[in-house]
């Protein structure tokens, strides 16, 4: 056996040892397993942490539209979708905000890479938030919003904050 060549397999059949070459792309050697076990390079173990990042902050605008859809949002779907995604906006850019001293103080550079998901989807949050507010809560009425914001003086703090992402 030794002499043979390593890319041959027996099969043992009814009529004795069967001699076939192997068949690529076939048996365990999965194209998803190959991808995992390629991962031996950082760029491709930080694309992986990417999908990773990109599927769960995915997850709460999954969730929302799965509840708004099936009517589980609550009493007041309104008021849990402005709550909802202003939340994950928020942790979403503390996520993003504290990327940079972890890494000055972890000294993993490779860090910096994983922050632009985050960044993204804290961005996408907040103008899901935005338009809740604007669209579901006041629709588009621009004397009523004024109205609001001389009331409740922390919609000034979320519309500057808003204009700083």
């Amino acid at each position: 056996m030794s002499s043979e060549a390593p890319h041959i397999r027996h099969l043992a059949g009814a009529a004795g040892p069967v001699r076939r070459p192997p068949t690529p792309g076939h048996g365990a050697a999965t194209p998803l397993l190959r991808s995992l076990l390629a991962m031996d390079t950082l760029q491709a173990r930080i694309d992986l942490a990417n999908r990773i990042s990109f599927a769960l902050c995915l997850l709460p605008f999954l969730y929302l539209l799965w509840g708004a859809t099936v009517g589980t949002l609550g009493v007041n779907p309104v008021e849990t979708l402005t709550a909802t995604t202003g939340t994950w906006s928020l942790r979403l850019l503390w996520l993003t905000l504290c990327n940079t001293p972890l890494r000055n103080f972890t000294g993993w550079n490779w860090l910096i890479r994983l922050r632009r998901i985050p960044a993204l989807f804290c961005f996408f949050y907040a103008c899901l938030h935005l338009l809740t507010y604007l669209v579901f809560e006041h629709e588009f009425d621009f004397v009523e919003i004024v109205a609001d914001m001389a009331q409740k003086p922390y919609l000034i703090a979320g519309g500057l904050a808003f204009l700083c992402l």
